[in-house]
């Protein structure tokens, strides 16, 4: 057995962040990738003074990517640097004296940003998902068909509606015209956030009394699959309700996995192949109910649901054969199995939520 080593040189990687008039710019989110093999190095924040660290980076191009609430993001390219470095970061508005208003109908705030959508952008949209992709919002990158939402640099983001915590399903059936602007927090101190590193409000108009319903389908012909849903929102004075419905389901009429591996012994080497096939059908219901109670200071949110699950079949054939060096014909085992399974799920959650105010005289 012959063993191939390498040694990579490595270093520390470090500067300082400003903004175009040499502020330092603090918290800002730093990460370095290797270039040529797009693989992650290191993540940091800078500290007071706009400085970052980060350590055991090779010597080889690399990419910097700084991103930060109010700052365009910004992605260096490097090769033969020396350190300190010094990156610039361009602001994305114009100030004002409370807050911050941007020509793209953004407006910055100390701790957030609020995004507003215009009446094309509610228009063209189909849904939440849709309406966040096609909105101009930087700092965020938004998949409709994954139904995911995340930060430049990869974080997860957790998603609200009107401060109560939304499922994907209650994102993608929002009714884009309700949609009044989104809110992007970091590290927010509202308890309503449940202490999130990363958190988007969408905030949606209120009905006196009355709501919508929308029926929502995919469907894949090639590989048979789909999901359907219905969902129905109405609202009568500070009450809200909200009903679910959905069915999903995938067929595979034939899959297969071929693997080979080769095990060096100090006097034996022994071949082991693998090969399985089989088809498999899965599906999926659910429905959940939810009632919202909401004023100026109190929220309380109870929701109910019930899941239920279903193989009708999970048929997995195969074989598994060992050749050893010393051996013409080779052990060869064969295995088949069959399942038929289903499991149930209920789930119960209660959100309670009082902001109490004290006024002096």
């Amino acid at each position: 057995m012959i063993t191939i080593s390498s040694t990579a040189f490595s270093r520390d990687v470090y500067g300082y962040i400003k903004d175009g008039k040499g502020t330092p710019v603090p918290n800002a989110d730093v990460r370095i990738m290797q270039k040529h093999r797009s693989i992650f190095i290191g993540q940091t924040e800078t500290d007071s003074i706009g400085m970052f660290r980060v350590g055991n980076v090779p010597e080889d191009t690399i990419t910097i990517n700084v991103s930060s609430v109010g700052f365009e993001l910004k992605e260096v390219e490097l090769y033969n640097y020396s350190c300190p470095l010094h990156i610039i970061l361009l602001e994305k508005v114009h100030a004002l004296d409370e807050v911050t208003v941007t020509a793209n109908s953004t407006v910055l705030y100390k701790n957030k940003v609020s995004f507003f959508p215009s009446k094309k952008e509610k228009k063209i949209s189909n849904g939440g998902y849709n309406l966040l992709y096609n909105m101009p919002i930087s700092v965020l990158s938004v998949n409709p068909l994954l139904k995911s939402i995340t930060t430049n640099m990869g974080d997860g983001v957790e998603v609200f509606i009107n401060g109560i915590p939304a499922s994907s399903v209650e994102v993608q059936n929002i009714r884009t015209e309700d949609v009044k602007k989104v809110e992007y927090l970091e590290q927010p101190s509202d308890p309503r956030f449940n202490n999130a590193r990363y958190a988007l409000n969408i905030v949606v108009a209120r009905y006196d009394r009355g709501g919508y319903t929308k029926i929502d389908g995919q469907q894949r012909f090639v590989t048979p699959s789909g999901n359907y849903s219905v969902y129905t929102h109405y609202e009568l004075g500070k009450m809200a309700y909200d009903l679910l419905g959905g069915f999903e389901y995938d067929k595979q009429s034939h899959f297969g996995e071929r693997s080979n591996t080769v095990y060096n012994f100090p006097n034996l080497t022994m071949d082991k192949s693998d090969y399985k096939m089989g088809k498999t059908k899965t599906k999926q219901g659910y429905a959940t109910f939810r009632a919202k109670y909401v004023s100026d200071s109190m929220t309380i949110a109870n929701s109910v649901g019930v899941q239920i699950n279903r193989t009708p079949y999970r048929n997995l054939s195969g074989n598994t054969s060992i050749m050893l060096e010393d051996r013409e014909v080779p052990d060869e085992f064969t295995f088949e199995s069959h399942r038929d399974e289903r499991y149930y799920s209920f789930e119960w959650n209660r959100k309670f939520n009082i902001e109490l105010q004290f006024l002096g005289r």
